[in-house]
């Protein structure tokens, strides 16, 4: 199957992390304090940590995601935030995103395992795309004009013709 140019690259997704459901539980005298990334190509995108959340914190945070053509999932991972040891895996998930490019706004829940593969809970997403209101700059100014017989030529300021020297 051939890939599909959808002409996302540099395009925005809206990704709002309303929360987890069902989360497998890893403390056994307190209650779990979970947060949630969201890594796409890469970047990664941390929601706060839901102190005492349990196994079905809240966190409604949103996080605008610069597109990359042809990178068509993104994955989700599922922390319990510990103070005096090293965070503890909760479960990951992917999530694709064709849907969401095509019909502009998706809210299927991404499904987490363990490891090993067991079921882990649920992390609740709105993602919203909309080509016609990005507003998110392109990462480079435009270039300068150049007259159609320099296009090609390096830009320089000082003068009109390349080698110019003042």
């Amino acid at each position: 199957m051939a890939a599909v140019n959808y002409g996302i690259q540099n395009q925005t997704l809206e990704a709002t992390v309303l929360g987890c459901n069902m989360l497998r539980n890893t403390e056994y005298f307190t209650t779990q304090d979970p947060y949630v990334i969201v890594d796409y190509g890469g970047t990664q995108y941390r929601t706060r940590t839901c102190s005492a959340g349990g196994r079905n914190p809240s966190f409604n945070d949103r996080f605008l995601i610069r597109l990359i053509e042809g990178l068509l999932e993104m994955n989700i991972y599922v922390w319990n935030s510990n103070t005096w040891m090293s965070d503890t895996f909760i479960g990951s998930g992917r999530v694709q995103l064709e849907t969401v490019i095509v019909d502009g706004y998706s809210d299927n829940p991404c499904m987490l395992q363990t490891t090993s593969g067991r079921y882990a809970g649920q992390v609740n997403l709105i993602l919203r795309y909309s080509r016609r209101s990005n507003v998110i700059q392109q990462a480079y100014p435009p270039e300068p004009h150049q007259p159609p017989h320099m296009r090609g030529q390096p830009y320089n300021p000082h003068g009109p013709y390349p080698g110019y020297r003042p």
